[in-house]
């Protein structure tokens, strides 16, 4: 099977139709609009970021041109040769990456200022192993910033995410509680958990058809959209969790 060689061509496929691009994404971008509402928020300054699961780069190149220094690793060769050729042709020397086999990666060179694990634990058979890891490579007061699809999510309750989340290679899904316990069971100190991500989002990247939608929400139509979402999370319930915690 695709995913037993070391997760390899399984990720790369997801990258087949990605090439590099000329700009960074603006800060009210539609598909980062959570994790940049939270970066957004932290003074980069010079800060020293790892990016887990970086893809082709697309938030780690967004904080380099920022003004931090970005470290970006992910399992996806061709994620890796794209994100490279992108920080290449916008001159961000600050933005490096590096291809790592994360569910076998033994350890974590450097100390960080700011972790960003988005979208990664689910896909790991040891998740626990990683945030060891990355608790080690945190520097004293350092922040970490974790995201996880929730159990709670309206569409897989209702049964139609089983097959998006075979085709994207998630292991399970968290309650806000499970992941809480799980980082916090190797020493982190939580200082915010977000619920986010209503029906009406999660259906835009589940449902291909529906995905063409992205496109024209675009400028104030951004911040209207997730206004409207988030009041839809607190009536169906949320289908992403987002951890904010500290070393």
């Amino acid at each position: 099977m695709l995913k037993e060689k070391n997760n390899v061509i399984f990720y790369d496929i997801f990258h087949k139709k990605s090439s590099a691009v000329d700009k960074i994404i603006p800060s009210n971008n539609f598909t980062y609009f959570h994790i940049l509402k939270i970066i957004n928020r932290i003074p980069l300054g010079d800060k020293k970021i790892l990016d887990i699961g970086c893809g082709d780069g697309t938030l780690s190149l967004y904080l380099a041109a920022n003004g931090a220094q970005v470290f970006g690793y992910d399992v996806s060769k061709l994620a890796i040769k794209i994100a490279k050729q992108t920080a290449k042709r916008l001159r961000l020397n600050s933005a490096r990456f590096f291809y790592k086999d994360l569910e076998n990666i033994k350890s974590i060179e450097g100390s960080f200022d700011i972790i960003i694990c988005s979208e990664i634990l689910e896909h790991l058979k040891n998740d626990d192993l990683l945030l060891k890891l990355l608790k080690k490579a945190l520097a004293k007061n350092g922040l970490i910033i974790v995201s996880v699809p929730s159990l709670k999510a309206p569409i897989y309750r209702l049964g139609f995410a089983k097959k998006f989340d075979f085709r994207v290679g998630h292991l399970r899904r968290y309650s806000v509680s499970s992941i809480k316990k799980a980082i916090e069971g190797v020493g982190f100190k939580i200082i915010k958990t977000y619920r986010t991500e209503s029906i009406l989002r999660n259906s835009l990247f589940l449902f291909k058809p529906l995905g063409f939608f992205i496109k024209f929400i675009r400028g104030f139509l951004v911040k209207i959209f997730h206004v409207f979402d988030q009041l839809l999370v607190l009536i169906f319930g949320e289908s992403q969790i987002f951890i904010v915690a500290k070393k």
